[in-house]
């Protein structure tokens, strides 16, 4: 850059021409940034501002020009400031300034690290004898710069900021923008702080330079750790300021909370011991008082309880946050819910926000007293009071006796007040019991005696109500448990007992059946039983008999049983008898029961729906007649007239070839009650023309009627299609026509009923046609339709075809023959078949028996090969010359030929 201003300012004096002589007159001007000049005057100075340190290259022009019209102008005796700060151009030397010409001289400045205040001068004498010396000064970083602060977060008065209040731990952010407003450029090193409490930052952290009007924004971030006033000195050292040090003073007030803990009065430290009087064995409060004494809102940040796993102290709210406003105070109630009797120790540690007392901790301790009442038997083994005493279980009647201890488990005497038996109303239960206080840890006997007074019953209760000082169990009922185990039989019959006066019915049932029931030996005692024997009053009856009873032993609260079966030679009539079984009850060792009955039967009735035909056994029914277009269906009526309910089992049919024989309507085996009915369905689907029967046997448990059976007659007319050939009955197969030109046959029908042709035709191919009377629609029973199938070969490329005749014949709607046609694709097996005409040949050469196209080949006697084509039996033969030929058919086949 410093080469380049060198080369124009040693450019803009190649114009001037030095004259020998010189007098001339001087003007001398300096150009402004705009290229304008202005006069300057002698001794004028050049200020080239303050640039800072790293500006471009500063530049200032003088001009000097001759204004003489005559006389040439010279300059001499140049010279200037070598102390290095300024440069100039040019630097020595002299020049003489032709009339009215210009010359000039470069004055430049490079900035540098050094932003003190610099002077220089450039001087020259001249040839004008009224300017003859000309002196001009130069002049950089003459003005300092000046600081301003300014805030539009908070206003700066006298240099100084203030915050308010704020509260403790609250970080405030606030901006000051830093101005240079002086003229020249200054800097200004990083922000320093002087405070004796609380934390502040600055982002303005190192040293910056400041042109004039240049900002800087330096971000405070103030963060309140100690409460009460604060003053902070911010201070920036500054370079070429209007001040050594620039000052701003930040100033505020922390508000904190005081929390002051208090119990009973009396204000808690950090680390406290609180011991409580004994305290019954009861709900117990403690309350502790927090107040506020500071200046922002107290937060409790919970409430801590370590204690044992019981879990015995509880505080409401002792998990959440709780604010207290200042000069407020909050109460907080520790609650105690003993499970136990004993010291009682629990750690509370509260929570706070303040910063000079953040945890306080109280050692917390009781003891709850009480005497608690406890059972134990003799040998020191409790008793739980709501279970209470099992008394040693008794036998047959026999008396017992037990011993049992109310003992006092607190630590304060108790006080037995009460002893009272509540409940006795066959005087089976006493007791012995003198009463009084209980020591800690002492206790008193008890006597019970239990008589069952031959009162069978396995378990009772016999409740005491006991009132004392107990704790727990101040007024509570014991109860005493006694077992009576004996033997008892019960007689039961669906659930209820049973007895001479209670009889076992066994209602009315089927003669021939019989019936059987199962009479419950119930052992409803608490010792083993046996079932000795089981008979009947009347030794000679043969009404009922005895099937089985349970031979093994009947545990307590088990079942064995009795089964007993009755049958009878003679229905409607009624039977009664007394059953005797004999056990190991002590009480009742026979018991007896009555046993009735009523045997019936049931009657098997079978009708039309209206009940004006009767199907007997053995009847044989005739329907019809059947035909395709009609399935015949029938709907019987079965009915009990009986009795007793009735079974059907099963219906078999024995099927003819004539028909199917189906029932439906009822799923099998079904029971219809005495008088009850149901709908039987029967459907026939016929198969052959004629009159056919059907045995149908129904097989139920009517006594001596339990096979019904009858007999199904129907006629069935159809219509029967058979297909002949020479008299020969035929099947649907492939008639080959490899050999024949036509084929003959004959539709017979030979079934009961008119066969309707519906259709006979020939599909797929239109080198076979049927021939027949077209004017014979159906066939009369016995009467026939005589048909020729002819084939008449051509182009055809098919090989097949079929023939169908379709009628109403059920089993032969659509009988169908496959006719296949002769092919050549075979033809080593039918070589006579194969014709070639004419024999000469002149134009066209045809070849019998091919129905496909298929390679032929003409060879001369030398065994060249003449023509290669392919063809279904026309060969085109108009290029050959006359001669014999050798004419190979799908290379299988070898004929002489002669073209002529």
């Amino acid at each position: 850059m410093i080469k380049q201003i060198f080369t124009f300012l040693f450019l803009s004096f190649l114009n001037i021409t030095i004259p020998t002589s010189a007098q001339g007159i001087l003007g001398l001007y300096r150009v402004n940034s705009d290229n304008s000049e202005e006069q300057l005057a002698n001794n004028a100075t050049l200020g080239f501002g303050n640039p800072g340190t790293s500006s471009s290259i500063l530049s200032k022009q003088i001009v000097v020009r001759n204004e003489s019209d005559t006389e040439s102008l010279r300059i001499y005796d140049i010279t200037f400031d070598k102390n290095g700060i300024f440069g100039y151009f040019p630097a020595s030397d002299e020049m003489t300034i032709p009339p009215n010409q210009v010359g000039s001289f470069h004055i430049y400045y490079v900035a540098s690290g050094n932003i003190e205040k610099h002077n220089g001068f450039i001087k020259f004498s001249t040839s004008d004898a009224s300017k003859p010396s000309i002196f001009i000064n130069a002049i950089v970083n003459k003005d300092d710069g000046e600081l301003k602060l300014i805030s539009n977060d908070y206003p700066i008065v006298n240099n100084q900021i203030d915050l308010g209040d704020i509260v403790i731990g609250e970080t405030r952010r606030f901006t000051v923008e830093m101005e240079n407003i002086g003229k020249g450029y200054m800097f200004v090193d990083k922000t320093e702080f002087e405070s004796a409490s609380n934390t502040i930052v600055s982002s303005y952290h190192k040293k910056e330079g400041f042109s004039s009007g240049t900002t800087f924004n330096n971000n405070f971030a103030f963060k309140a750790t100690k409460k009460g006033a604060f003053e902070i000195l911010v201070k920036n050292k500054l370079e070429r300021g209007q001040v050594d040090v620039h000052q701003l003073k930040v100033i505020g007030n922390v508000l904190a909370p005081e929390a002051v803990l208090s119990y009973d009065g009396k204000v808690l430290q950090k680390e406290n011991t609180i011991a409580e009087l004994p305290k019954p064995f009861a709900r117990q409060t403690f309350t502790f008082e927090v107040k506020n004494n500071g200046t922002s809102d107290l937060t409790i940040n919970g409430v801590t309880l370590n204690q044992s796993d019981s879990r015995e102290y509880h505080m409401t709210n002792s998990g959440s946050f709780k604010t207290i406003k200042p000069n407020e105070a909050l109460n907080y109630t520790l609650e105690l819910i003993p499970s136990s009797i004993g010291q009682k120790d629990i750690e509370l540690i509260f929570n706070t926000t303040d910063p000079d007392l953040s945890a306080v901790k109280v050692n917390f301790s009781t003891v709850v007293e009480a005497a608690l009442i406890r059972f134990e038997d003799k040998d020191g083994n409790e008793i739980v009071q709501n279970l209470g005493f099992d008394m040693t279980p008794t036998t047959d009647n026999a008396v017992v006796t037990e011993e049992i201890y109310i003992k006092n488990v607190g630590n304060k005497v108790m006080n037995i007040t009460q002893f009272t038996e509540v409940y006795d109303i066959h005087n089976q239960f006493s007791f012995d019991y003198s009463g009084g206080d209980i020591g800690a840890n002492q206790k008193q006997k008890i006597t019970f005696t239990y008589s069952p007074n031959g009162k069978n019953t396995y378990k009772n209760s016999f409740p005491i109500d006991i009132v004392s000082n107990s704790h727990e169990y101040n007024n509570i009922r014991f109860s005493v448990h006694t077992f009576h185990q004996y033997h008892e039989a019960e007689l039961r019959y669906n659930g209820n007992l049973v007895s001479e006066s209670y009889p076992i019915d066994f209602g009315r049932f089927d003669i021939n059946k019989g019936k059987e029931v199962k009479l419950i030996v119930k052992n409803s005692g608490t010792l083993p039983i046996r079932i000795n024997q089981v008979s009947f009053k009347d030794g000679d009856q043969l009404n009922f008999n005895i099937k089985e009873y349970t031979q093994d032993e009947i545990s307590a609260g088990s079942e064995g049983y009795v089964i007993v079966y009755s049958t009878s030679s003679k229905a409607h009539q009624y039977y009664e008898e007394i059953l005797k079984v004999e056990t190991s009850d002590y009480k009742q060792p026979v018991q007896t029961v009555k046993l009735t009955s009523n045997p019936v039967k049931s009657e098997f009735y079978m009708s039309n729906p209206e009940n004006t035909i009767t199907v007997w056994n053995g009847d044989i029914e005739e329907y019809g007649p059947l035909s395709y277009d009609r399935d015949f269906e029938y709907t019987y009526v079965i009915q009990n007239k009986g009795v007793a309910p009735l079974t059907l089992k099963a219906i078999d049919v024995e099927q003819n070839d004539g028909y199917t024989l189906e029932f439906s309507g009822l799923d099998l085996p079904l029971v219809l009650q005495p008088s009850e009915k149901t709908s039987l369905i029967m459907k026939a689907n016929p198969h052959l023309p004629g009159v056919y029967d059907a045995k149908v046997k129904i097989t139920t448990d009517e006594p001596g009627a339990n096979d019904f059976s009858y007999t199904v007659r129907m006629n069935s007319l159809l219509p029967v299609l058979e297909v002949l050939h020479n008299n020969e009955v035929i099947t649907p197969s492939t008639i080959d026509f490899s050999s024949i030109d036509n084929y003959t046959l004959t539709l017979l029908n030979r079934g009961s009923e008119i066969l309707d042709l519906t259709s006979v035709r020939i599909e797929d191919n239109s080198e076979f046609k049927v021939e027949y009377d077209e004017n014979i629609d159906f066939l009369r029973p016995t009467e026939s339709l005589d048909l020729t199938i002819k084939y008449s070969p051509n182009d055809n490329a098919k090989t097949t075809a079929k023939f169908i005749v379709n009628t109403n014949d059920q089993k032969a709607v659509d009988f169908t023959l496959l006719l296949e046609e002769r092919t050549v694709t075979s033809i080593d097996h039918q070589y006579s078949n194969v014709e070639v005409y004419p024999i000469p040949a002149d134009q066209q050469l045809h070849i019998k028996g091919l129905s496909q196209k298929i390679e032929i080949q003409i060879y001369d006697l030398y065994g060249h090969k003449i023509l290669d084509q392919f063809s279904n039996g026309t060969v085109d033969v108009s290029s050959l010359s006359a001669g014999i030929y050798l004419l190979e058919i799908d290379g299988k086949a070898v004929k002489k030929i002669f073209i002529k």
